[in-house]
C-alpha cells in the first residue's frame, strides 16, 4: 500500500510538470481555442488497512477474581487477585491490561512483610504480551522487572533495584509471560488439540529466560470452591528449561471451569519443598 501511494503521488507530480513545461505555442493554441489548460489527473489515497478483529476470549473486561492462598494446602498465606482492568485503547487494535496482586496474611506479614504485583498488556488479536512488569517489595527491598516486546522474537528485559540494567533477549515466537500464560490457556481450551488430551508446549519467559509449559487436559471433574461448585477441566503441566529438559520439582496443575467462562478455579504449584494452592473464593 505504501508503494501504491508513492506511485499515485509520482503520477500526479509528473502530470503537473507536463503542463508547466508544455511549449508556449501549444499553450497559446489551447487558450485561443478556448480549451482549458490540461489538469493533472486526480488520484485517490489508498484505503486504510482494516483493523483485525479481536480474538474471541472467555474473560470479560472488568472481571475480578479473588483467591485464598495456602501453603501445602493448610497454612493460610494470604489472598491473591486476577483483574482484567481495561482494554487499551477502547477501539482499534489494542491490549488487555491485566493485573495480579498477592497480599500476605496478617500472621505472615508479621514474620515477613511482602507485596507482589504482576501486570501484562495482552494483545487483543494475537493473545501474546506486548509488555510485562513484575513488582516485588520484600521488607522494603523493591525490585521491578520489565519485559518489553520489540519484535516477534525480541525483547528488552530491564531489572531495576537501586540500579537499572537493560538487556536484549531473544525468545521463541508466541512466548507468554507468567500472567498472560493463564489467560492464553483459558482461551486455548476451546482448541480441539487441548480438548482431546494431547500435550501442548507453551513457551513463556520469566526474568528474561526461556521456559516451556507442557500442558494437557488430564480429566474432567467436579470441583467445590468457596465461590461455588463447578464442572472442571484438570490441566496438568510440567515446566521445562530452555533446553526443554524437565525442571525438578516444578509442576503446575490448574482447574478451569468446564463452561464458556473457563474460570481458573484452582492453582496448585509444586516447589522443591511443599506447594502453594490458590482456590477461587469470589467472582466479580
Amino acid at each position: 500500500m505504501m508503494r501504491t501511494s508513492r506511485i499515485g503521488q509520482v503520477s500526479a507530480v509528473a502530470a503537473a510538470l507536463a503542463v508547466l513545461v508544455a511549449s508556449p505555442a501549444v499553450y497559446a493554441r489551447q487558450t485561443r481555442a478556448g480549451a482549458p489548460p490540461a489538469k493533472p489527473p486526480v488520484t485517490q489515497a489508498p484505503p486504510s488497512p482494516a483493523v483485525p478483529s479481536d480474538r474471541q476470549v472467555p474473560f470479560p473486561i472488568g472481571e475480578l477474581l479473588t483467591y485464598d492462598v495456602s501453603y501445602s494446602g493448610f497454612i493460610s498465606a494470604g489472598t491473591a487477585t486476577l483483574h482484567v482492568v481495561e482494554r487499551r485503547p477502547p477501539t482499534g487494535r489494542g491490549a488487555y491490561d491485566i493485573v495480579a496482586e498477592a497480599i500476605p496474611s496478617k500472621a505472615l506479614a508479621i514474620v515477613h512483610q511482602m507485596y507482589y504485583k504482576l501486570e501484562t498488556l495482552l494483545d487483543t488479536v494475537a493473545l501474546t504480551p506486548q509488555m510485562a512488569v513484575t513488582y516485588a517489595n520484600e521488607t522494603g527491598k523493591i525490585k521491578t522487572k520489565t519485559t518489553k516486546w520489540t519484535g516477534a522474537k525480541t525483547v528488552d528485559y530491564t531489572i531495576q533495584t537501586n540500579v537499572t540494567v537493560t538487556e536484549k533477549r531473544t525468545l521463541d515466537a508466541g512466548t507468554q509471560d507468567p500472567l498472560s500464560l493463564i489467560y492464553f490457556l483459558r482461551a486455548a481450551m476451546n482448541n480441539p488439540i487441548m480438548q482431546d488430551g494431547r500435550t501442548v508446549p507453551i513457551p513463556f519467559t520469566d526474568a528474561g529466560d526461556m521456559y516451556y509449559l507442557n500442558a494437557k487436559v488430564a480429566a474432567r471433574e467436579t470441583l467445590k470452591t468457596p465461590a461455588g461448585t463447578f464442572p472442571a477441566l484438570r490441566v496438568t503441566s510440567t515446566v521445562l528449561d530452555a533446553k526443554r529438559q524437565p525442571m525438578i520439582g516444578r509442576k503446575l496443575t490448574v482447574w478451569l471451569s468446564d463452561d464458556a467462562r473457563r474460570l481458573p478455579l484452582k492453582f496448585e504449584t509444586s516447589l522443591a519443598i511443599g506447594s502453594f494452592v490458590l482456590t477461587l473464593s469470589k467472582v466479580q
